[in-house]
């Protein structure tokens, strides 16, 4: 492509970029952020993937499925990226599950010793019982770091009060 003095402009879709970049390799040997990524976009667009080599979009069904035929090499940590946004999920679902019946000041007190991410999807299904875990999760900028941090979260929420005991405490 080029621009209106005739210079050369490189027009490269996110998944390219991605995808380029999956050859660096971090201290576990494969870019974990750079897969979520990937995850996010796989995810984010229900009706269209992107083929890695040609680029058009097509359907496809179930998400992922064509990156993983490209690169079977990646199927292991593909695959535990999605059995984590799975935990994200069910934490926030159980999580919204057991206090959505909360005043907004109780509910306050017991998402206390929530991680940000999650307290900032509890609020959001608080205002909108319609959203899904999953669309929060997919949305967000720092999944990696929620992803890698999931059974930190998980131990944070199991140990905090019930709407029950915080019922009693008033």
């Amino acid at each position: 492509m080029r621009d209106g003095n005739f210079n050369r402009i490189k027009v490269k879709s996110p998944l390219y970029v991605q995808l380029s970049l999956l050859r660096i390799r971090d201290s576990n040997g494969i870019n974990f952020k750079r897969i979520v990524s990937i995850v996010q976009m796989n995810e984010g667009a229900p009706n269209a993937r992107i083929v890695p080599f040609s680029m058009r979009f097509i359907q496809l069904s179930p998400p992922g499925e064509e990156f993983l035929t490209y690169f079977p090499q990646f199927n292991d940590v593909y695959n535990d990226v999605l059995r984590r946004l799975e935990m994200a999920c069910k934490l926030i679902d159980d999580t919204f599950d057991r206090l959505k019946q909360l005043d907004i000041k109780d509910f306050s007190n017991a998402t206390n010793a929530a991680p940000k991410w999650l307290k900032a999807a509890l609020y959001s299904k608080k205002r909108d019982t319609s959203l899904s875990a999953r669309n929060l999760l997919i949305k967000m900028n720092n999944l990696a770091e929620v992803l890698q941090t999931i059974d930190q979260a998980i131990g944070t929420m199991n140990s905090t009060l019930t709407p029950n005991e915080l019922t009693e405490r008033n």
